[in-house]
């Protein structure tokens, strides 16, 4: 009976470590433990010059020599200008570099920021 208890201890214990090692994706995306990417929503505020998110692409723009991409997160949404192609639907990494554009038409401000990826 000894035999069994400790085996079925040690295979408990061994299952609840593989659970946690193949989950903790799962919880970093729910907040419960640290992450290196910043939330969307964050990025306004963020004094940092380089910026790594994690989201979906939800649409593209082709420009002359780079494509824009929307990537969105579960806090927002933001622009992304890069060289890289992605799909529509594609979870993407992306580490780039916080630009922002002044636009002032009547008087009124339509200033936006994005994202650069390095050339």
């Amino acid at each position: 009976m000894y035999k069994i208890g400790r085996w079925w201890y040690l295979s408990t214990f061994i299952a609840f470590i593989f659970l946690i090692i193949s989950g903790c994706n799962r919880f970093i995306n729910i907040g419960w433990a640290e992450s290196d990417f910043t939330p969307i929503e964050e990025i306004i505020s963020s004094e940092e010059k380089t910026i790594k998110i994690q989201g979906i692409v939800t649409e593209s723009v082709p420009l002359l020599n780079r494509i824009a991409y929307q990537i969105k997160d579960n806090t927002g949404s933001i622009w992304v200008l890069t060289n890289e192609v992605f799909n529509i639907g594609q979870e993407v990494t992306v580490k780039s570099i916080l630009k922002s554009e002044e636009i002032i038409i009547d008087g009124q401000d339509f200033s936006s920021i994005y994202l650069e990826t390095f050339q």
